[in-house]
């Protein structure tokens, strides 16, 4: 004798039909720009996700891409960028400028550290050798920069300081014995 078969309710046809009007990826792709060598995936920070999301830039913030863009990968949260000269020296000048501005304005000691550390570092060097600019030079000015911004109680205690602040005294009274050799070569 034959078994007679199951009945089936209309919740299980409705949830059949749903499951498979679902959208399911085949196989999971990269990203097309993934394997090309000239550009370079960049995480999104969240707040700039958010502000894409809500269409809400906050105040100094630009929208620089859009939910179409192909250089979005909107599954992971990430974005192509290529990097040529131009953009890398507009990056490197306004990490500089805004790192010896900021020398103007520091509050805290911290900060102040900070800063100096980084303007004592080989990367600061690297930067300004991209840039075609010598890194000494910019390091003598310094200590000149702090003592007219800075209060002396934060500059007294900065080990940094106190070594640009040599360096500088080093390199000047270098420079004036090198010219007054000049000069007395010349005489003679």
């Amino acid at each position: 004798m034959a078994r007679p078969k199951k009945a089936i309710t209309k919740a299980q046809i409705k949830n059949e039909i749903a499951r498979k009007k679902q959208f399911k990826a085949k196989h999971k792709t990269e990203h097309f720009l993934a394997q090309n060598s000239d550009f370079i995936e960049h995480q999104l920070d969240d707040d700039l996700i958010e502000c894409h999301q809500t269409r809400k830039p906050a105040p100094g913030q630009e929208m620089f891409f859009g939910l179409m863009d192909e250089k979005l990968n909107a599954s992971k949260g990430t974005y192509y960028f290529s990097w040529n000269k131009d953009e890398l020296t507009l990056l490197w000048e306004g990490i500089l400028y805004r790192s010896l501005g900021s020398l103007r304005y520091i509050n805290e000691v911290g900060s102040l550290y900070v800063e100096l550390d980084w303007i004592c570092s080989n990367h600061f060097d690297a930067i300004c050798s991209f840039l075609g600019l010598d890194a000494s030079l910019i390091r003598i000015e310094i200590p000149k920069i702090l003592e007219t911004y800075a209060s002396p109680k934060e500059l007294a205690a900065n080990k940094y300081y106190i070594g640009l602040k040599e360096y500088r005294q080093q390199v000047l009274n270098d420079a004036e014995q090198v010219t007054s050799r000049t000069y007395n070569v010349e005489e003679m």
